[in-house]
């Protein structure tokens, strides 16, 4: 690469010719990279099928009733995406759940209480 100093400014410049040789990978790396995303954007835009409560309330009973922890946390981390779900110390005696102790927080936006469904 061709370098030049510019001793009275104290910085060193690039020539441009040097610049595009040293960036001929990175910019033939994005063309492939372009390319690839435009041949799978061409695909034909349908609507997304998405399931009802009641399936995934359905699919959640069998993997308790089958005893399948890893397929329960597995679906809660689905559920959760980017969340991340906090359960607070207990603040009363006994072995009772609280709700009030559950938090979810998103990494764009602030804390929430998670609401209980009875």
């Amino acid at each position: 690469m061709e370098w030049v100093e510019n001793v009275s400014r104290s910085r060193e410049e690039i020539s441009l010719e040097a610049f595009g040789a040293a960036n001929l990978p990175v910019v033939k790396r994005l063309a492939a990279l372009t390319a690839e995303r435009d041949s799978l954007e061409s695909g034909e835009l349908r609507p997304l099928e998405v399931a009802s409560a009641e399936e995934k309330a359905a699919e959640g009973d069998a993997l308790a009733a089958a005893d399948d922890i890893e397929g329960l946390r597995a679906m809660l981390r689905r559920a959760l995406g980017r969340h991340t779900l906090f359960i607070d110390r207990p603040t009363r005696h006994g072995p009772v759940f609280d709700t009030t102790r559950l938090r979810m927080e998103s990494p764009d936006l602030p804390t929430q209480r998670v609401s209980a469904r009875v």
